[in-house]
């Protein structure tokens, strides 16, 4: 038997289960300072009444009040979870809003690899001619997405799309949603497009102009924006904005072929499959159900990349919320990839963030 430092015995995961008002744990409980065993101690751990004080009711995406609490401690239960880091997670990803966002470069990263995404047969492929949206069409009774709503009826290439939502292409943009920045917390080049410029491309054929502008911001900004429309990945922002298919959705806004790829979201084609649509996955138990198993992917492969095997149970070698931290960042960041230079592997900051949120949201009156 093992003595355990004065503060390390922890209770992690299953706070409560379906038809049980609580869990119960036998410890044998030797002393720190002493030799003499003091016996078995019950600890119990029970369904906590609420996470926090706040957003502990919130509303769906049909507008309809939804107790968000108790979901989160079912799934936290279901998968080995502690309840308030996934609705820390939930606060830094949406605010709590059943939410929609187009990814204007994985969007180009589909097309370039012209994905199954792009199948005539797809059910939700976007064209303009014939404008279509796909069939079934975008619901119409989710009246609650945010920071817009799902585009219906636009028919626009990736470019036109982007250019018109991002103030750093486009300083007439009437909103921002696509700052961005690299997987180091750095502006991207599109950010500040005479400095990245001179980073990512060849000054020396800009220098003349340059030299004869009197706005070499402007300059340089449309310089950067004729490579970006015409060139990045051979032309491909020339091409339809895939709206639906290539978004992120939910509380924990969960990317659409992520949860088609990783974790077997049903992938549709006209004349088969379930007809679950990519916006399905605004649904709250829905989004849940996918993100929280998709997280536990990536903490099993970091722990695994760490040197630990994926079903070590207690004896992680960076500790448990270093490891979760690296599993968070990996949900937020870029696959794994040993061949790429160790700050590429991930979001470095996501995870401090999540975690930076979690005490407001600690179980609470616990019945």
């Amino acid at each position: 038997m093992m003595d355990l430092d004065e503060g390390l015995i922890r209770i992690v995961g299953r706070y409560w289960k379906e038809g049980s008002e609580g869990n119960k744990v036998n410890l044998w409980v030797q002393s720190t300072t002493k030799a003499d065993l003091f016996g078995k101690r019950l600890i119990e751990v029970k369904k906590p009444a609420k996470l926090g004080h706040t957003f502990n009711i919130i509303n769906d995406v049909f507008s309809e009040p939804v107790d968000l609490d108790l979901l989160l401690t079912r799934v936290a239960g279901e998968n080995g979870v502690t309840p308030q880091m996934l609705k820390a997670q939930i606060e830094k990803e949406s605010s709590f809003l059943p939410s929609y966002r187009w990814e204007p470069f994985v969007d180009a990263d589909v097309q370039k690899r012209g994905s199954r995404y792009l199948n005539s047969n797809y059910r939700y492929r976007i064209t303009i001619n014939p404008n279509n949206e796909g069939n079934p069409g975008i619901p119409t009774d989710h009246s609650n997405v945010h920071p817009i709503a799902y585009p219906q009826n636009e028919y626009k290439t990736t470019w036109d799309r982007f250019y018109e939502q991002s103030a750093w292409l486009n300083p007439d943009a009437s909103v921002n949603r696509y700052p961005g920045r690299d997987q180091r917390g750095n502006p991207l080049w599109y950010q500040k497009p005479l400095e990245m410029w001179e980073k990512h491309f060849a000054l020396t054929l800009l220098a003349k102009t340059l030299s004869l502008d009197p706005d070499p911001l402007e300059v340089a900004r449309e310089a950067s924006n004729e490579w970006l429309r015409n060139k990045y990945a051979g032309g491909v922002f020339k091409k339809v904005a895939q709206t639906r298919s290539v978004a992120s959705y939910g509380l924990l806004q969960m990317l659409y072929p992520t949860a088609v790829e990783k974790m077997n979201y049903p992938f549709d084609l006209l004349g088969g499959g379930t007809g679950n649509l990519p916006e399905n996955l605004n649904l709250i138990e829905t989004n849940l159900g996918v993100a929280v198993p998709y997280l536990i992917t990536q903490l099993r492969s970091e722990l695994e990349h760490e040197g630990n095997s994926s079903d070590a149970k207690g004896d992680w070698i960076l500790g448990y919320e270093e490891m979760w931290r690296i599993a968070l960042n990996m949900y937020n960041g870029q696959k794994n990839d040993k061949k790429e230079a160790e700050y590429n592997r991930y979001n470095w900051y996501y995870g401090g963030k999540v975690f930076g949120l979690i005490h407001q949201y600690l179980p609470e009156n616990s019945k």
